[in-house]
């Protein structure tokens, strides 16, 4: 039976996320994934800056899977950003031997892995990597406030650590209950604090006739650095409203019945390149 490809690639500022789906008989199943880091400053706020190791890394990719073609994620900026810097994008991605059929910014790649086709609902996606943080609000199926934050996962994990609070207690309910240093509930306050904004601009929004958005249902969390242990948690309690780790698969297959050969934690970086082979 005819199977046919579907390949993501999404770029983050510190890596390459490449996914390979196949089809067949209405089902989707896992070939391949990969991740591949990038050196220091080679993409940064949006744009390509080292052309040649954000090629090296397509290459290296069609070498070893045999792609020939892809649907490509971009890092999130304003829209006018976005395509002032996409001549850019394609100009380094020219000559690697990989037709891309697609370039998307990130949030309406990272709508289609982590809400269930046909949701209409109103939700916040907070895309935390290394170095920043990506926040979309997508109402009725589509993004309609998007932000990119400079607070990432690695300032978090910093802060943790010189406060020598291990890992394996990360931000759980006995550490932000009980006795947290300052500097570590300040460390996540940024980020509560930046969310709180577009939580706010979110709430002054009105439809064209005047009335009020919709209330944010949820939060969900996808990105490298969004396993940092009770994060959800304490984003719950911040703004009484449920936040959780995505399920990068909503749309793919159900994890429980296909088991993929990613880890959970693993697959919330690939949520970019889910969205791009759905497309």
């Amino acid at each position: 039976m005819f199977k046919s490809s579907h390949i993501g690639i999404s770029f983050s500022d510190s890596a390459v996320n490449f996914i390979k789906l196949s089809k067949k008989k209405g089902e989707f199943f896992l070939d391949n994934y990969e991740e591949i880091k990038l050196p220091p400053g080679a993409v940064a706020d949006g744009k390509a800056e080292n052309f040649k190791a954000v090629a090296s890394a397509i290459s290296s990719l069609r070498q070893k899977y045999g792609i020939k073609f892809a649907r490509v994620v971009l890092p999130e900026e304003e829209q006018d950003i976005f395509t002032d810097y996409l001549d850019d994008w394609k100009e380094a991605l020219n000559g690697t031997g990989v037709y891309v059929q697609s370039y998307e910014p990130l949030g309406q790649a990272l709508l289609r892995a982590v809400i269930k086709k046909g949701d209409r609902g109103t939700y916040m996606v907070v895309n935390v990597n290394e170095g920043s943080t990506d926040v979309f609000v997508a109402d009725q199926g589509r993004v309609v406030l998007g932000s990119v934050l400079d607070t990432g996962g690695e300032m978090l994990v910093r802060i943790a650590e010189k406060e020598s609070i291990r890992r394996s207690s990360g931000l759980s309910r006995s550490v932000v209950v009980a006795e947290i240093s300052s500097s570590l509930i300040g460390g996540i306050t940024i980020l509560r604090e930046e969310l709180s904004k577009i939580f706010m601009n979110w709430n002054n929004l009105r439809y064209e006739d005047g009335s009020r958005m919709p209330e944010i249902r949820k939060i969900i969390l996808c990105g490298k650095s969004a396993h940092l242990k009770g994060l959800d948690e304490f984003l719950s309690v911040s703004f009484k409203i449920k936040a959780e780790l995505a399920n990068v698969w909503t749309n793919v297959f159900d994890p429980a019945e296909r088991v993929p050969d990613l880890t959970f934690r693993e697959s919330l970086s690939y949520a970019g390149a889910i969205g791009a082979a759905l497309k």
